[in-house]
């Protein structure tokens, strides 16, 4: 067991070094995954624990799965990506909902961006329950009024982050179907936690776990130590 985690090692550290990415391999004994990646992250002294999900993000899968195991309890910022054919990245998409997680999506977006070379658009879900494609060609200022507060609302948070980005605001009567809609012109969405994260149901929270199990890309969910 010893010779194959070393192995596995050496192969991921190879796969950093083509990447250009520093890494440095360890192998810890530990009674659980878990304790073993938390034991690490604090030896290390680590800003971020970054993990892979694969399947489904659905609440019965997630019990006594490592991931859960160490996202629901670490005390620094958890990034898990949802791989999904994620290759070259010309576009990353964040949703916008304020508060900390959101703020941590930005950031990491603006890093990927500057090493990809990618562009990034922030936007927001304006929920309104009776919204219709049909309704809105009657009204067509209050479409645009709603929109324009969006937008607002996105390009403050962005100042206050101190990133730049292209913005959009969709309206509709749900938040995950607004993103899902959109995200096939995108290579990767950063999406931040919602407060539903702690629930045991959930592995970031409602609308994180639904993006990421309807998207056709690659979905990247954060949580913010804060």
């Amino acid at each position: 067991m010893r010779r194959e985690q070393e192995t596995l090692l050496d192969v991921a550290s190879r796969r950093a070094t083509e990447q250009g990415i520093r890494a440095r391999a360890s192998a810890l004994v530990a009674h659980s995954v878990p304790s073993a990646l938390l034991n690490i992250a604090d030896i290390e002294q680590t800003d971020l624990i970054l993990m892979g999900w694969r399947g489904e993000v659905r609440g019965p899968l997630l019990r006594g799965t490592n991931v859960a195991g160490v996202a629901k309890v670490a005390d620094r910022n958890i990034l898990v990506l949802k791989d999904n054919s994620l290759s070259k990245v010309d576009r990353i998409l964040v949703p916008v909902g304020g508060g900390p997680h959101t703020k941590l999506g930005l950031q990491v977006a603006q890093q990927l961006a500057v090493q990809w070379g990618a562009t990034i658009t922030a936007m927001t879900v304006l929920l309104d329950r009776d919204y219709s494609d049909a309704v809105s060609a009657f009204d067509p200022e209050s479409r645009q009024s709603h929109q324009d507060s969006g937008e607002e609302f996105v390009r403050d948070i962005l100042k206050e982050v101190g990133v730049t980005a292209e913005i959009a605001a969709v309206i509709d009567t749900d938040i995950s179907h607004g993103i899902i809609n959109i995200v096939a012109d995108y290579d990767l969405i950063i999406i931040g936690a919602s407060d539903e994260w702690a629930v045991r149901r959930w592995l970031f929270g409602s609308v994180p776990d639904k993006v990421a199990n309807q998207a056709s890309v690659s979905v990247l969910m954060v949580r913010s130590k804060d």
